[in-house]
Formats: C-alpha cells, sequence, structure tokens
C-alpha cells in the first residue's frame, strides 16, 4: 500500500496534480462560477469568477512553489494581473445597472439607486 508521501513525491499523473492544488482550486471555483452564469445568475457568477482571480493573485503573492499558477516569470506582473482582472470582472458585476432594481420602491435613495441612474427621468 502506497503512502500519502510517496504520492506526492510520484512522478506519474497523481503526483503532478497534486503539486498544482492552487491552479486547481482556481479553476474549480471559475468553472461554477461559469456555472452559475449558465443557469441564469450572472452577477453573482460574475462575482464568483472574480474571486477566482483573486484567490489566483492571493496564490501567487503567498505560495513558494503555485505551480501553473505562474503566469510569468516576473510575480508582480502576475500579481497586477490577477488582482486587476478579479476586482475588474467585481467592479463589471456590482455596476452594470439591474432593470429590476429601479422597480424596487424599497431600493430608493440607496447608493446604487444613483449611480445606476434611477432617480433621472
Amino acid at each position: 500500500m502506497r503512502t500519502w508521501a510517496s504520492l506526492v513525491d510520484d512522478p506519474g499523473l497523481l503526483g503532478r496534480m497534486r503539486r498544482q492544488w492552487p491552479w486547481l482550486m482556481v479553476v474549480g471555483i471559475a468553472l461554477a462560477g461559469l456555472a452559475m452564469i449558465a443557469i441564469g445568475s450572472w452577477r453573482a457568477g460574475a462575482g464568483v469568477v472574480g474571486a477566482a482571480m483573486l484567490a489566483g493573485g492571493i496564490f501567487r503573492l503567498t505560495l513558494e512553489d503555485p505551480g501553473i499558477v505562474i503566469v510569468r516569470n516576473t510575480r508582480w506582473l502576475d500579481l497586477v494581473f490577477y488582482f486587476g482582472l478579479g476586482f475588474a470582472i467585481m467592479g463589471v458585476a456590482m455596476l452594470v445597472p439591474d432593470p429590476h432594481h429601479c422597480l424596487n420602491p424599497s431600493n430608493a435613495g440607496s447608493l446604487i439607486w444613483k449611480i445606476w441612474g434611477c432617480d433621472s427621468p
């Protein structure tokens, strides 16, 4: 019977997958977000995809060997890419107007009500 340490050091497929856990987590979170978009909840799904990019940036920032989360040889460029894309996706998801939001009178006067222009004629 194989031990856990032998699975990590295994040069085969299982050993390679074990060393790539940060990438697998980022891809798994992004796929979950894409599934949410596919079933119709695009705003929440885009937030999850943005969170996946932020997770990739955190892995690149904190881990000594993040596997294939490394996009370029320079760490700062990877961080700009991951955090920039993550915040951009989440920002677009929050700022795109929701037509149903303006119809809800309980949202009147809120900051997002004003950003989306619900007060204007």
